[in-house]
């Protein structure tokens, strides 16, 4: 599989309302749009920061495009 094939997968699966529900859950929960850092304790602040790059990944694999369709909050 290419990286194209693979990013198209990518946002195919965050497509849908459902999709993008899971997609902002993702993004909260990764600390993409928020703090990582821990004064307390630099493991926490080095695992909040494995978790973020995963979903800066996620977020890199989806077009500019679709993340600006994408609300950046799941507060309503």
């Amino acid at each position: 599989m290419t990286p194209d094939e693979l990013r198209e997968l990518y946002r195919g699966l965050f497509a849908s309302a459902d999709g993008k529900a899971v997609y902002n859950d993702l993004m909260a929960r990764t600390s993409v749009y928020g703090v990582t850092y821990t004064a307390d304790s630099t493991h926490e602040t080095a695992f909040k920061e494995g978790q973020r790059s995963v979903g800066l990944f996620l977020r890199n694999m989806v077009t500019i495009d679709d993340v600006r369709e994408l609300p950046t909050s799941t507060e309503e």
